[in-house]
């Protein structure tokens, strides 16, 4: 009787495990089809009940995972322009990327981490992949 429960519990690990994954596959889809969409960053994360640091790295994991996000559509509401071309030309010389580093950088400027992190997606996907 005792390894039946036991038994019952690995089971409902692995079922809950396997949600979770299916539910970050879900976010993931969702979230590309959005922005496909061009429906702005605050709503797909209110849809989705979720900040928007959560958003702008699961944006991260989908552009470092190859797939392009095309944020021309909302970039201008977020960054300044010219924020924007000082952060594509500290991605373009940086060797590593690095956001704290270009936020000390660039601190001046009043660029927030949630900025920088936007940029760096967009540099990403415009770039690397």
């Amino acid at each position: 009787m005792h390894n039946m429960s036991k038994k019952n519990e690995i089971e409902k690990v692995d079922e809950f495990i396997m949600k979770s994954v299916v539910n970050k596959s879900g976010l993931k889809v969702f979230i590309i089809q959005n922005i496909d969409k061009k429906i702005p960053l605050e709503t797909i994360a209110k849809m989705k009940n979720i900040d928007m640091v959560d958003l702008l790295q699961e944006m991260e994991t989908i552009v470092s995972s190859g797939t392009k996000l095309n944020l021309d559509y909302c970039i201008n509401d977020y960054v300044d322009e010219y924020d924007q071309g000082d952060m594509y030309d500290y991605f373009d010389n940086s060797e590593s990327g690095d956001l704290q580093e270009a936020y000390d950088l660039l601190k001046e400027n009043n660029i927030s981490h949630e900025q920088f992190r936007l940029m760096r997606i967009k540099y990403m996907s415009d770039f690397a992949n």
